[in-house]
C-alpha cells in the first residue's frame, strides 16, 4: 500500500486496486449523474491503462473492487442513490420488522416480539447484510455472482415476514 501511495508503484494486486479506485473516482467525476453505463468499467480500465505508463502490468478488470466506487463510475449518482435506498430499506426492514420504519406495526403486535428493536429472525440477515456492505469496500459484491446471490438473498430475508391485518371499523 505504501509503495502504491508514495511511489505510484501499482505492480502489486493491492496497488492495482488503488489504481482502479482512482480510475473509478475519476470516471464518476466525468459523468456524475448517470455514469458511464452498466458493465462499462473494463472499458474505463482499458482506456486508463493505455493512457497511463504507471499502469504497465495492470490488467483491465471488469470491476473496480469497491462496490460504491464501481456503482458511482458505472451508474452515477442515480445508481448510488438507488443502492443506498435499497440498502437502507433492507436494513430498516430487518431491524424494525417493517420497511422504512413505516406505521404498519401497532405497539400491541410489536410488543409480542422478543424486542421492539427487531425480531430474532430478522436481525440475523441484517447483520450479515451489514457485514457484506462493509466487505464491499474491498470487492464489488454486486458484480460477482456468488456474492450478489448472497446479498440479494439477505435483502429478501430482511423484508418483513408479517403483515398486520387490516383495521376493522
Amino acid at each position: 500500500v505504501r509503495e502504491a501511495l508514495t511511489n505510484a508503484n501499482y505492480a502489486s494486486d493491492t496497488g492495482a486496486r488503488i489504481l482502479m479506485a482512482k480510475w473509478a473516482a475519476a470516471a464518476f467525476l466525468e459523468k456524475p449523474i448517470i455514469g458511464h453505463g452498466a458493465g462499462s468499467f473494463k472499458v474505463i480500465a482499458e482506456r486508463n491503462i493505455a493512457a497511463d505508463p504507471r499502469a504497465a502490468g495492470v490488467r483491465a478488470h471488469t470491476q473496480a473492487h469497491n462496490t460504491l466506487l464501481h456503482v458511482a463510475a458505472t451508474l452515477g449518482a442515480v445508481g448510488v442513490a438507488l443502492l443506498a435506498w435499497i440498502t437502507y430499506a433492507a436494513c430498516m426492514g430487518g431491524i424494525l420488522g417493517r420497511v422504512g420504519g413505516g406505521t404498519h406495526a401497532t405497539s400491541t403486535h410489536a410488543s409480542t416480539h422478543w424486542t421492539n428493536f427487531g425480531r430474532a429472525y430478522d436481525f440475523g440477515p441484517v447483520c450479515a447484510l451489514v457485514a457484506m456492505v462493509l466487505m464491499s469496500a474491498f470487492d464489488t459484491v454486486l458484480v460477482n455472482t456468488q456474492e450478489a446471490a448472497l446479498v440479494l438473498t439477505l435483502v429478501a430475508l430482511c423484508v418483513p415476514t408479517w403483515l398486520m391485518p387490516p383495521k376493522r371499523k
